[in-house]
């Protein structure tokens, strides 16, 4: 804080400037306005800009997000409004604000850096610039980057299966303690229900696609289906906002750090959707996020589902898996696969998650296993096989769920 504004141009033309060595996370004339905030509001240091340190990095998905470096080390995440969030006409900044600022004691949520700031024009993309030609800012999230750290989609995807286990029963664990974390009366947030789940076309992002995209042509085809359509209407009527959620508690949302051989602590990030929910919602969409590298993988992931929900019940979690809810996030799975989908590959892309929603609304399968998973210790881990072959169907009589 308190820079001078002339160091501050220095500053950004070092950072930015064609020596730098700096990718641009869209243009050229874009990136200052990040670096700039940055230092003006104190997240970095001038005088480190000026000795060329910064570097930045794109690590968008569904919402603009940039990593910011020192050195070559982690030190912040500026996060704006994506193109869905803004065609929906949701204020998910706002909202995710609000989340990490009333979750900040839970310890399961990163820091924000900076209070509400504003962002030059410069940074935006044109189609999310605001439409009053006064406005010439943007907001943009804050926060810390939490190294060492790393997704639990990635702990699945390059680690021993010892750690797999461990760090995914951590993150049932950590869902549990969100979930329980204490709600403030008339403060609290109440989630939005997941737009799956609302009669309906679908939010206004997937309306806005082109006509017989392969994203719409999915949902189409899934509400045509009756059962699909019972079972999204059962969990629309059994819905209770009655805890904390996080409401799309993904690997990629769920951050892990080793503290100790085999044990872990978790954060979640992306929380726009955070607030009063129903908990089952998150855990069908742990174990969904899971399923999911079950299918694009072709690996039996069953010990580690089972260790997701062990960990779960061990902490005391409230959440209830339902069928229902398990059908409605396989649907949303299908869809968000097919939106990413090339349109020459989308039916073979696409229709294994299909499959599995099929397979659920039938009753032919859940990887849900009735047998506790032995907890794995740092003198003599679990031995986990992780086979490369889809999950083995289970009859309707060993789902553990209701017929």
């Amino acid at each position: 804080m308190g820079t001078s504004s002339g160091l501050v141009e220095r500053a950004v033309n070092c950072a930015v400037g064609p020596d730098a060595g700096i990718r641009p996370f869209d243009e050229w004339d874009r990136l200052p306005g990040l670096v700039r905030q940055a230092v003006e509001a104190g997240v970095l240091n001038a005088a480190t800009a000026l000795n060329g340190g910064i570097s930045v990095h794109d690590e968008s998905r569904t919402h603009p997000v940039h990593r910011l470096d020192i050195d070559g080390t982690p030190v912040a995440y500026a996060k704006s409004r994506g193109w869905a969030a803004a065609t929906d006409g949701d204020d998910s900044l706002a909202a995710e604000r609000r989340a990490l600022t009333l979750l900040r004691r839970s310890g399961l949520v990163p820091m924000e850096l900076v209070p509400m700031e504003l962002v030059p024009m410069e940074l935006v993309p044109m189609e999310l610039a605001p439409t009053q030609p006064e406005s010439h800012y943007v907001d943009v999230l804050w926060t810390q980057a939490l190294q060492p750290c790393e997704p639990i989609y990635r702990v699945i995807s390059s680690s021993s299966p010892a750690r797999v286990i461990t760090a995914v029963r951590a993150w049932g664990q950590a869902l549990a303690r969100l979930h329980r974390s204490p709600a403030e009366p008339d403060v609290t947030p109440t989630a939005a229900l997941p737009w799956v789940l609302a009669a309906g076309d679908g939010p206004a992002h997937l309306r806005a696609m082109v006509p017989r995209s392969a994203a719409l042509t999915v949902w189409a085809m899934l509400r045509e289906d009756r059962a699909v359509r019972a079972a999204l209407q059962g969990a629309h009527e059994a819905w209770s906002a009655t805890h904390w959620t996080h409401g799309d508690a993904t690997s990629a949302n769920c951050l892990a750090r080793v503290t100790k051989p085999y044990q872990w602590r978790i954060w979640f990030v992306d929380l726009e959707t955070a607030g009063l929910g129903d908990p089952g919602w998150d855990l069908a969409t742990a174990y969904e996020s899971l399923e999911f590298h079950a299918i694009s993988r072709r690996i039996d992931v069953r010990p580690v589902l089972t260790s997701l929900l062990s960990g779960y019940r061990d902490a005391g979690g409230p959440a209830r898996l339902t069928r229902n809810l398990l059908v409605a996030r396989a649907a949303l799975t299908a869809v968000q696969v097919a939106s990413s989908a090339r349109t020459a590959s989308a039916q073979q892309t696409v229709g294994p998650f299909l499959r599995r929603v099929a397979a659920l609304t039938d009753g032919q399968f859940s990887p849900i296993l009735s047998v506790p998973l032995p907890r794995p210790v740092a003198a003599k881990p679990h031995p986990v096989l992780c086979r490369p072959a889809l999950p083995v169907p289970v009859r309707a009589a060993e789902l553990g769920l209701p017929a």
